[in-house]
């Protein structure tokens, strides 16, 4: 396969699971705005409307720490070919 083949794959895969991900945070607002729609009280719904801020907030974390430290070792081994070569 020639580079290009493969670059185009990685992207695409990329765009994929980047759309997956964006779908599946969708499914997940929607899903909390029927538990708030449906609660029986306004307690009820205070506490599903923060304990979904609380995961969008801890989910959002956790996805920006994995972009820092994979951003760190492709940066790392980006320095360590240059400086090899």
């Amino acid at each position: 396969m020639s580079d290009d083949i493969v670059h185009v794959i990685f992207g695409a895969t990329v765009l994929i699971l980047w759309r997956l991900d964006r779908l599946g945070r969708q499914l997940e607002a929607v899903c909390a705005n029927i538990k708030i729609n449906l609660a029986t009280t306004q307690e009820r719904s205070d506490f599903f409307l923060n304990e979904w801020k609380e995961n969008r907030h801890q989910d959002n974390k956790d996805q920006r720490q994995f972009f820092i430290f994979w951003g760190i070792v492709i940066a790392a081994i980006f320095v360590w070919w240059f400086l090899r070569h």
